[in-house]
């Protein structure tokens, strides 16, 4: 796990549009503190307890799984601007997914006992965070019926056919989050 430094100032580098976001949410700069993560760092790995919620400041991280070879499998690439974590503070549950630096990284880090308070205070803040995990909710979708598809091609010896529809989804993934096939 990598040592934060409470310097609370979000966003000092990497996107610039990445301060807005932080301060879209509405709470002021002392209520986060900033990761610094080298790349290969673990944040954290699925199954453990959701303590936080983070913002990527710069840099880029990996939500992954192990399969059962102990191999990752990575699910998103999230950069500057992109958050995540919120599922476990939300739900009470432990993490789906363990997150890792693909490269030297900064984030914001949003501690539980803040994120409660602040859910309680602010309805907007609240709106806000089911949005965005509606948004997730939906793209996971997506990407399930995907699989789907795909995963009906194969077992149908279409091999061609499902190679040739994974190519077109990440060729038209321009904003959409799909590239990750």
């Amino acid at each position: 796990m990598a040592a934060p430094s409470r310097d609370g100032q979000p966003g000092r580098s990497g996107d610039p549009a990445a301060p807005e976001r932080l301060r879209a949410l509405g709470l002021p700069p002392s209520a986060w503190e900033t990761v610094r993560l080298a790349a290969g760092d673990v944040l954290f790995e699925a199954g453990d307890p959701g303590d936080a919620f983070f913002v990527v400041v710069a840099g880029t991280v990996e939500a992954y799984l192990s399969d059962d070879h102990g191999r990752r499998v990575v699910l998103e690439r999230l950069g500057p601007g992109s958050s995540f974590g919120e599922l476990a503070l939300l739900d009470g549950g432990p993490r789906t997914a363990g997150v890792a630096a693909a490269s030297e990284a900064t984030l914001q880090r949003l501690r539980r006992t803040v994120f409660d308070d602040t859910l309680a205070r602010s309805p907007e803040v609240a709106s806000r965070l089911l949005r965005l995990t509606g948004g997730r909710l939906r793209r996971s979708l997506r990407h399930t019926e995907y699989l789907f598809a795909w995963a009906e091609l194969v077992a149908d010896g279409r091999y061609d056919d499902a190679q040739a529809a994974i190519a077109s989804a990440a060729a038209g993934a321009d904003n959409d989050d799909t590239t990750r096939f």
